[in-house]
């Protein structure tokens, strides 16, 4: 867990970060936003995505467990549930 109250999970596509996963300049990728999705998750949110398991489970895109998390496209847009 992080020291912090959110800890930050972001979402790429893979195809674009498997052909930068070799070049010099991938950080400059990372930097850049071209994210898919960013989530801020509490330790609430954390708690309440746990499933029968004791596991946490995060998805892209998000399921309805997750419509409460804050995440950037909102859960709205990346549903289309506006």
């Amino acid at each position: 867990m992080s020291p912090y109250d959110t800890v930050r999970i972001f979402v790429f596509d893979g195809q674009n970060h498997y052909l930068l996963s070799s070049k010099k300049n991938r950080d400059e990728y990372f930097e850049s936003e071209k994210y898919l999705c960013r989530y801020d998750l509490t330790a609430e949110d954390l708690y309440d995505l746990l499933d029968k398991d004791g596991k946490i489970v995060v998805s892209y895109p998000p399921s309805n467990a997750m419509s409460r998390v804050k995440m950037f496209p909102s859960y709205g847009e990346l549903t289309g549930t506006r």
